[in-house]
């Protein structure tokens, strides 16, 4: 019998499927279906108004504190509000599905683009509680129209400025290319595609495709966009409609340059159910984007490997080990934050232990004091090269299933790796760190190897739309079999 934790105050216990919930003033038996919609409404979807009610601080000017947002991985915005408060000061923070809301000084912009649990970062500019829709279409827009004159833009584009030298900007590429045309006569055809700015250098394109220069644009110019995302249908218009008033309105206002493609300031309106939200992205493309460039067909992102090693509690000297490297995500990102620790990457597949080599040696090859210093071998995660209680950290993403193996090879591969990993982890101290989708058969596994390995906690969390389970794992005194025949 084991137990799965949520938030301290729940107990899941498997005999019997049932759910004792336990506070200082209530004390009740709930069934298994009750709980699900318990955890996903109250912990979960919580309502924006409601969450920023004692953290929102419209902005005023590029002086006074901001409220920032950052998009996490759904099911770590705990540990990444734990990241936020340890390596920020942030007056207040907040959490709500999928998001952390923090304030803190305009001077910190740098340490911010500097957080490694978070995807997407944003500042609110103005934030309204209990907003009454208008029944009437015509209405409303024009309420949208009223909007913009109401900002503070001028100092919103003094923190777009400062923003610009952390951001990680994106460069608009010409590419050309020879194509043969019907009448047999070769014409050179020109397309921009959007590439990052690491791969514009030269050599990163096909010898066909000869990269040209990139597009000389203005830094101080403001190309934007207005994107509107709609939450239910109390609203009485779309969110292209809102797009279009509420853009047309800000556009007429500063006479910036609309720019849907190669915008370089995007404004977010957020049309809650009783709330209207309207910030600025303070990134350009999602966080996570960073490490992997050989990319295999599961690879996880940054971002959720970073919130996994987290959980871990990663001491300096520790010996972390990934059994099931694939491309090596896990390892990179440890050795990228846990620079005292050692981290060893393995697979049983060729294929994965060359792609994990060549993602190390691409960051060894970037000029700067970043280096990839992980052990990278090949191996049998179930019959591990490597002696008794070494290892203090063991985490790794177990195959699905689905992309990769079967549901019927999970039921025994996963007891085979628990007991293993077992052999090769130091008594009481080590810790595991499991992620997989196939529920039943991690479930399955850890009560068979209950006597080694003890859950401390459990979340669920959205990887690619699938809910995916992440378990914490504490060992135990108990040798295993192989010890005791020793």
């Amino acid at each position: 019998m084991y137990i799965w934790q949520c938030n301290g105050n729940c107990k899941l216990w498997k005999s019997g499927l049932s759910i004792y919930l336990r506070s200082e003033t209530v004390s009740k038996q709930i069934t298994f279906a009750n709980f699900i919609v318990w955890y996903y409404v109250l912990q979960l979807n919580v309502p924006l108004d409601i969450v920023m009610e004692n953290v929102v601080n419209n902005f005023v000017d590029a002086e006074h504190t901001i409220t920032l947002g950052a998009t996490v991985p759904t099911g770590f915005e705990d540990v990444s509000c734990k990241e936020i408060q340890e390596k920020i000061t942030a007056l207040q923070t907040a959490t709500c599905q999928g998001r952390v809301y923090f304030q803190v000084a305009p001077n910190m912009l740098q340490k911010i683009h500097q957080l490694r649990s978070v995807d997407n970062l944003f500042m609110v500019i103005k934030f309204y509680s209990s907003y009454e829709y208008n029944c009437s279409k015509e209405k409303l827009l024009e309420e949208m129209n009223d909007m913009p004159s109401k900002l503070p833009w001028k100092e919103v584009v003094k923190i777009w400025n400062k923003n610009q030298k952390y951001c990680k900007k994106k460069k608009y590429v010409k590419k050309f290319f020879a194509s043969q045309s019907r009448g047999g006569k070769v014409q050179e055809l020109e397309q921009s595609v959007l590439v990052s700015a690491e791969a514009a250098e030269p050599g990163n394109f096909e010898p066909k495709q000869k990269a040209a220069k990139c597009l000389q644009n203005d830094e101080d110019e403001i190309r934007f966009r207005v994107t509107a995302n709609r939450v239910g249908k109390k609203q009485c218009i779309t969110s292209p409609e809102a797009e279009w008033h509420f853009g047309g309105a800000l556009q007429d206002l500063t006479q910036w340059k609309v720019d849907l493609s190669n915008y370089n300031l995007e404004v977010f309106l957020t049309l809650g159910i009783e709330s209207v939200m309207i910030s600025l992205s303070l990134t350009q493309g999602s966080l996570h984007h960073r490490n992997i460039t050989h990319f295999g067909k599961t690879t996880l992102r940054s971002t959720i490997c970073y919130n996994m090693l987290r959980l871990c509690d990663i001491q300096p000297g520790d010996i972390v080990i990934d059994p099931l490297c694939g491309t090596g995500s896990i390892s990179i990102e440890g050795d990228a934050e846990w620079k005292e620790a050692f981290h060893i990457a393995g697979d049983i597949a060729h294929p994965a232990v060359s792609r994990c080599a060549n993602n190390a040696k691409m960051i060894n090859s970037k000029v700067g004091p970043s280096k990839c210093n992980i052990g990278i071998l090949k191996w049998d995660a179930i019959d591990l090269p490597l002696r008794s209680g070494v290892a203090d950290v063991i985490i790794t993403d177990l195959p699905f299933g689905k992309r990769m193996g079967s549901k019927k090879d999970n039921r025994i591969l996963y007891p085979a790796i628990l007991k293993e990993i077992a052999r090769v982890s130091k008594l009481r101290t080590a810790r595991a760190c499991l992620l997989t989708h196939d529920k039943r058969c991690i479930i399955n596994a850890i009560s068979q190897v209950s006597s080694l390995w003890k859950c401390q906690r459990s979340m669920f969390i959205n990887v690619g739309g699938l809910s995916v389970g992440v378990y914490l794992l504490k060992r135990t005194l108990n040798f295993t079999e192989h010890d005791i025949v020793k």
